[in-house]
């Protein structure tokens, strides 16, 4: 089975591959554009034609550029694989999904859960191996296919159980396939994880939004124990600790087994 016939059965609203579309934005939903927009992230559709580009001037830029470099080194290792299926979950407005299309003999698939962005990655990325879904992401998602690269960037911390959302994720692999999990933190320690979450709910309750603490996680990387890991980065290493440029979010790229 293909990608594409995978999610034929899905209504098609406004370029988005639908399993149900909500009447009204989901309360995550309408709390997360709202914080965006108070970030001033919720950015117009040339300025997300232009991703992972941003003006030098722009409060954002220096942010942009770590994620542009994060992006390309993904993009590199996704393009050695011939016929690559390639799903990146909470794909927001699809810069990166589109990125990863870009690829010879790729098919990518974005998913989120957020209507708003996803309508506008639709609106503003058109390509015949590239598609948007809103979905769960769950073990019935996509029945019967499976992906060579599963991407999570900035948005594994939306996720709660991490545990089971990998499991999930490699039972969704092709033997051989990449869990791939950059552009978010992970902490050292239990005493790091509770003083991030601590600022993070000092962050949003100043924001006024402090219902945004119920969906809003920490990961160390004691939670992938277990799994076959690796850090293609490590922003811990003395040649990034040394550089005030440097990455602060790790690659962690995990394995399915052969």
């Amino acid at each position: 089975m293909t990608a594409t016939t995978s999610i034929s059965h899905y209504d098609l609203v406004n370029g988005v591959y639908c399993a149900g579309y909500p009447a009204t934005p989901a309360a995550f939903e309408q709390q997360y554009i709202a914080v965006r927009t108070r970030e001033a992230r919720i950015y117009t559709d040339e300025m997300v034609a232009a991703l992972p580009g941003m003006p030098r001037k722009h409060p954002a830029y220096k942010e942009w550029m770590i994620r542009k470099r994060s992006a390309e080194r993904l993009q590199r290792f996704c393009g050695r694989k011939e016929d690559a299926y390639i799903l990146e979950i909470g794909c927001g407005n699809g810069w990166l999904s589109n990125l990863l299309a870009k690829n010879r003999h790729t098919y990518v698939t974005g998913l989120d859960i957020n209507m708003t962005e996803l309508q506008q990655a639709a609106r503003i990325f058109k390509a015949e191996n590239l598609s948007f879904v809103y979905d769960t992401f769950s073990s019935s998602f996509m029945s019967g296919v499976q992906f060579s690269d599963i991407v999570f960037a900035a948005s594994i911390q939306y996720f709660s159980a991490l545990n089971d959302l990998l499991d999930l994720a490699l039972a969704k692999l092709q033997p051989g396939g990449h869990i791939h999990i950059l552009d978010s933190f992970f902490y050292k320690s239990a005493e790091e994880q509770k003083a991030a979450a601590a600022r993070t709910h000092s962050y949003y309750d100043t924001l006024g939004y402090s219902t945004m603490n119920r969906h809003y996680f920490h990961h160390t990387y004691n939670d992938l124990s277990g799994y076959n890991y690796t850090l293609a980065y490590n922003p811990h290493a003395l040649w990034s600790r040394l550089n005030p440029n440097a990455n602060p979010f790790p690659w962690i790229i995990i394995q399915q087994h052969n």
